[in-house]
């Protein structure tokens, strides 16, 4: 597994994807260019409750720049998880054998009973799973 460390710890903040704060959109693009696979800008929401008004936003742009998986024993190191989490789409970063990176707002504190820091963290396979609905991978080819 790579040295993810310096992607723990990084607080939640909506609309951002800077290492000074990000959300879970914020987070996926921070570390897919800080790993190498290119600079992806999200169609990013400008209202907390984006959600209610623009419910399959995320799945559009994913499906649009990445190519979608639907099998979770697919995954690889890097590839995008679109999930549920209390109705609304959650974006995690599979980091290999089950784990996930991910990051969560101040108004999620419990996420299967299990209380949640509001920075990213990252996730067994357990915490993350019940709400899977697919994989996404990047189209570019990593740069190291």
């Amino acid at each position: 597994m790579e040295d993810i460390s310096k992607f723990i710890g990084i607080p939640w903040g909506f609309n951002e994807s800077s290492w000074e704060a990000c959300d879970c959109s914020g987070l996926a693009r921070l570390f897919l260019r800080e790993m190498g696979y290119g600079d992806y800008n999200f169609e990013k929401p400008t209202e907390k409750e984006w959600y209610l008004k623009e419910p399959f936003k995320a799945e559009r742009y994913l499906l649009k720049n990445f190519t979608k998986d639907r099998h979770k024993e697919n995954l690889k190191f890097a590839d995008l998880i679109l999930c549920k989490v209390g109705g609304e789409s959650h974006i995690l970063v599979y980091l290999g054998y089950g784990k996930v990176l991910s990051t969560w707002p101040t108004s999620a504190k419990q996420w299967n009973g299990i209380s949640l820091p509001n920075e990213s963290m990252v996730l067994r396979r357990d915490m993350w799973e019940q709400g899977f609905i697919c994989g996404f991978r990047s189209k570019n080819e990593r740069v190291v």
